[in-house]
């Protein structure tokens, strides 16, 4: 049975680039705003970073809520555009 867990202990991409851009890359808005099913998206919650792949996007009023897969495990995330620290295509 799969598990889901909120998007509690991310770290917020957004505002680590603000606070350090010379050393700290995130993607920008623009490319946020392409992230769709099916990329896979780089998160990191606990100081660990990870690629999940996007199941699901959930548009609630003008927030994006992505629900994500984590590789080899049975469990799914919940995070907003704030927490990608980097996107990929999806893998053929």
């Amino acid at each position: 049975m799969a598990q889901y867990t909120a998007h509690l202990g991310l770290t917020d991409a957004q505002k680590m680039h603000k606070q350090y851009p010379a050393t700290f890359w995130a993607p920008s808005a623009r490319e946020l705003r392409k992230v769709k099913k099916g990329d896979f998206a780089k998160i990191s919650m606990h100081n660990e970073r990870f690629w999940v792949e996007i199941t699901k996007v959930i548009k609630t009023g003008r927030t994006y809520l992505y629900i994500g897969k984590v590789p080899r495990k049975l469990w799914f995330i919940y995070f907003q555009r704030k927490h990608i620290y980097d996107v990929a295509p999806p893998q053929r």
